[in-house]
This record gives C-alpha cells, sequence and structure tokens, in this order.
C-alpha cells in the first residue's frame, strides 16, 4: 500500500524509484554501496524492497536503533544484532535455514538443535569473527552474503573505527557485500572518509546512490495513484495544495496521504496534521544533536530559514537573538548542523532542504 506509513519492504510499493532500484540490484554485487538522502526520502524502503526482490541472504543491523537504546554502539551489541536477525530468518526458506544453521553452529555460544536456537547474550562476541564464519559459510555454498547497516553514521559515536572493519572486510572477505545507508550526510561522509589519505577506507570503489526528493510531477502521481488504491476521489487543487507545502519528501507525502486515506481526514486537517507531526519529529531529532547553546542553534536555523542566508547575515540575527557569539563559535554551530543535514550550503548560500522543517522556523519568527 503506498499510504502505508512504514517502510516499504515490496518493490510493488515503491513509487517513482524505477532508477534507484535498477541501480541498487546492479549494486549489490558489489563490496561496497552507500545510499545516502535527506531524512525522510525512502532509503531504508528502498533497501528492504529491493533486497527482498532478491534471492540473496541478507540481514539489515539498524545501528541509530542501538544508539537510540543505550546512547553508544559497542561492538557487542552490534555483534548480537547480527545473530539474532540471523535466527529470525531461518525461516525464509530452506535454503535460507540451512545457510544460516551453518554459520550459527560455527560461532561459540550458541546452541541449535531441532526445536529452537539460544543464543548466550552475558557471551562476548568477536565481530570479525562473525563475519569470517558468514563469509566462510556463503563461500562453500557459492553464495553472496549481504549485510545491510541502515544509518550508519551512527557507527562514530561507538569510540571504535568501523571504518577499520569495514576496510578488512572489503579487502578479504569476497563473499560478503556491505550496504550502508545514511540521512546525516556530513557525519556519513565524515565516517567513511574516502578522500583522506590516512583514511582505513581511502582508494576503495565505493558506489553511491543518492536519494532526492520527488519533483512536482512525480509528487502529484504519487498522490494521485495512492487515493485511487485507496479507492477515494481527492480533487486536484487538494493535492496540489498539499504538495505546495510537503514539496516532494516522500515521507510527508506519504503521511499526508494515509491522514486524508487511511484516517479520513479533511484535507486542511491532514496537512496540518503532517505539520504537527513533524515539529514533533524534528524537535526530537535536534535536541538529540545539541547539547548546550540551543538558543544559538535555533537561531541559525531561525535566520536561514527567514531567507538570511550568508554567514554574516546569520551572525547578525544570531547576535541580535542571542548576543555575542564568536565567529569560531558560529562556524562551529553551522557546520554541525550540516554535518546533520539539517542545512545545506550552495555558492555560500545556506538553505533547509526539508520544506517542513522551514516552516518551523519561518513561523517561530512570527
Amino acid at each position: 500500500m503506498l499510504f502505508n506509513i512504514k517502510p516499504k519492504d515490496n518493490i510493488k510499493d515503491l513509487f517513482g524509484r524505477e532508477k534507484e532500484i535498477l541501480l541498487l540490484k546492479r549494486c549489490v554485487t558489489e563490496p561496497l554501496t552507500v545510499i545516502y538522502g535527506i531524512r525522510r526520502t525512502g532509503k531504508t524502503s528502498l533497501l528492504k524492497s529491493v533486497l527482498n526482490s532478491l534471492e540473496i541472504p541478507y540481514i539489515i543491523i539498524d545501528i541509530r536503533e542501538l544508539f537510540n537504546e543505550s546512547g553508544t554502539i559497542r561492538e557487542n551489541e552490534i555483534s548480537l544484532k547480527i545473530l539474532h536477525e540471523l535466527k529470525k530468518d531461518i525461516g525464509i526458506s530452506q535454503k535460507l535455514r540451512f545457510l544460516i544453521s551453518d554459520i550459527l553452529s560455527k560461532i561459540n555460544g550458541i546452541e541449535i538443535n531441532h526445536l529452537k536456537i539460544d543464543i548466550d547474550a552475558s557471551k562476548k562476541y568477536q565481530l570479525n569473527n562473525i563475519l569470517e564464519v558468514i563469509n566462510e559459510i556463503s563461500e562453500k555454498n557459492n553464495d553472496v552474503f549481504i549485510l545491510a547497516i541502515d544509518e550508519a553514521q551512527y557507527l562514530k559515536y561507538s569510540g571504535k573505527r568501523y571504518n577499520n572493519i569495514l576496510a578488512w572486510a572489503y579487502d578479504n572477505l569476497k563473499n560478503i557485500h556491505i550496504i550502508i545507508t545514511g540521512s546525516e550526510i556530513g557525519i556519513l561522509e565524515e565516517f567513511i572518509d574516502i578522500d583522506n589519505t590516512e583514511s582505513p577506507l581511502f582508494g576503495r570503489m565505493i558506489n553511491e546512490i543518492k536519494i532526492g526528493h520527488f519533483d512536482n510531477e512525480t509528487s502529484y502521481n504519487f498522490l494521485k495513484s495512492g487515493f485511487e488504491e485507496a479507492k477515494i476521489n481527492v480533487n486536484d487543487n487538494d493535492i496540489n495544495s498539499a504538495i505546495d507545502i510537503l514539496d516532494g519528501i516522500a515521507g510527508w507525502l506519504t503521511y499526508y496521504g494515509y491522514n486524508r486515506a487511511i484516517r479520513k481526514l479533511n484535507n486542511y486537517d491532514s496537512i496540518n496534521n503532517v505539520i504537527e507531526y513533524s515539529k514533533r519529529l524534528i524537535d526530537s531529532e535536534i535536541n538529540k544533536l545539541i547539547n548546550n547553546s540551543k538558543d544559538r542553534y535555533m537561531a541559525i536555523m531561525e535566520s536561514i530559514a527567514a531567507g538570511l542566508n550568508n554567514w554574516s547575515a546569520i551572525k547578525a540575527y544570531v547576535t541580535t537573538k542571542t548576543g555575542y557569539i564568536s565567529s569560531t563559535i558560529l562556524n562551529n554551530h553551522i557546520t554541525k548542523l550540516l554535518k546533520y543535514g539539517f542545512i545545506k550550503k550552495s555558492e555560500n548560500k545556506y538553505y533547509i532542504e526539508d520544506p517542513l522543517i522551514k516552516l518551523k522556523f519561518i513561523n517561530k519568527n512570527r
């Protein structure tokens, strides 16, 4: 269903992503692929849907989920997550059952019998060892195994250099192909650090897939198709008014369609519901980023939303709103917002790509 607000897991429910689908299908044969784009553009949906369509064993690890649970990323948490995902997938097909049983049987701390699989959560599992076993069994079965790491930029907060492990797997584990996704693009690029000659991944070939937002025509066709699927009639004026506000962000358009088609709200209430939901979500995301100086970060966002988008204008606005700020501190704050994808920069001008983030801070000025 197009207006299902959970990440899609079937290609038939992916709309307007034909190019990205074909590209990802080609890339799964390569050692390392990166899928990136701003929040709510459908990276996880693309990943799940394409991998489900292929006869290739895979698991997806959501690093943000692990980070939110403990505020850090420990190697053993990743190892346990991989083992539990393998255990969860064992019943999907006979071929996968044999493959995963072989993998798990070679890892100390796991007991397998015909009724169940027991994973000793108190045991320390070495990530390298698990990956070596997966690679060994996959090679023996003439298979490729896909390890997908969703929101991989959070690995940066682990205190461990996981790009070392990625480089080691790239060079040595020929039957494991890795796909990583990230919405905080600056942090993801800093984590991969492929252009730095000191980076473990320097010199490796990495496939990149960018997920952008829909143009107006695709946004219109998406909403029209979703309403037809839901068997309700929504006039073009309503659809176009929603597109004007929500732009082409797939997540916001889906939530609007859900409000109209599933919750049966009118156009005004559907759009307003998306806006109010977005405010809570954006507040939560920004609060995770900001440990202190919240007023200054908010003032920077307000300035850019209002069109005061060069460095001097931003500094003047922030100074007026919050008092004196040094150039160094302002640069640090702007750089952080760039890295986390809340703002963008083009030709020395800053802008906010997500229309509802922009709307939130425009309204603060009123």
